[in-house]
Parts: structure tokens; sequence; C-alpha cells
């Protein structure tokens, strides 16, 4: 320390004065950063608990999308509740409520290949009935019914004798 101190006696005072202004911009400096580096710890503790509210578990109790689905809501609302009488108290139905009919409808045909509707004693197999799912799909200021019919076979024979 001392020889540095000599060194530095030596020295033109110019340059001792730019060493000066140079060490206190790196204090400066030093300080900006452990400052900055705070600032960021404390915010990649909000950001990471900002994901775990929105991505946990406890996630699907909040709808941050509620305006999207209001609209459904008031018209499933306004609709009047099916209900059941049973001895003393009313009961809902089972069930889902259907869907509203004035939703435009796009049908999406599950259908099995040519080759499977023949069964391996050489019968064709006859379409009997399908079964029909819908669900709801919602594309921002969009709103459709997604219809997915499955169809079914049977023998021609065990069709007749479900008759």
């Amino acid at each position: 320390m001392e020889l540095a101190q000599a060194r530095r006696e030596q020295l033109d005072p110019e340059v001792l004065s730019y060493i000066e202004q140079m060490e206190a911009s790196v204090a400066e400096e030093a300080k900006r950063h452990a400052a900055l580096s705070a600032r960021y710890e404390q915010l990649l503790q909000e950001y990471r608990l900002v994901i775990y509210k929105r991505f946990a578990r406890s996630s699907e109790k909040e709808t941050y999308q509620q305006a999207l689905f209001e609209e459904t809501e008031h018209a499933a609302t306004a609709e009047e509740e099916q209900t059941t009488t049973v001895g003393p108290h009313e009961r809902k139905k089972p069930g889902r409520k259907p869907i509203d009919e004035q939703l435009p409808r796009v049908d999406i045909l599950h259908d099995i290949a040519e080759e499977e509707k023949h069964c391996a004693c050489c019968h064709q197999l006859e379409r009997f009935d399908e079964e029909v799912t819908e669900r709801i799909q919602v594309i921002p200021e969009q709103m459709y019914v997604e219809r997915h019919i499955r169809l079914k076979y049977a023998w021609p024979s065990l069709r007749r004798l479900r008759g």
C-alpha cells in the first residue's frame, strides 16, 4: 500500500485527478450494478409468482377470459332449468344442457376405412346408428359448435335383431 502511495505521489497532478475520477466512476457503477441486480432478483421472483398463479392447479378457478363466455352464460341462465318434482323438493334433471341451436355447426365425420367395413366372413357391415358429440369451440370474436359424428356398423343380421 505504501508503495502504491509513493508511486502516486510521483505522478503528474492531471493523471492523479483522472485516476480519482475513474475510481469514483467505477464505485458509482458498482453501486448501480448492485441496485440493478437487486431489482432484477425482485422482478424474477414476481415473475415466478405470476407464472405459478397462472398455471398452477388453482389457476382453473380464476377465469381471466371470463368476458369470452359472458354471452353464453347469460343465455344459459336465461333459459329455464329443467326440473323434476321428487316428493317435497325439486331436483335438476341429470346431464348437460343442450347447446344453443342458433350457433352454427361444423360437422366432422369420423368413419372407419372401407376395408374395415367387411367382416372376416365377407359380410358387408351396415351402418345402423351414429354417435354425435358436440363441443363449443371459441375463437375470439367467433363462436361455433363442432359436431363429431361417429358412424356405427354391425352385421345385417344383428341389425334386424336390434330392430
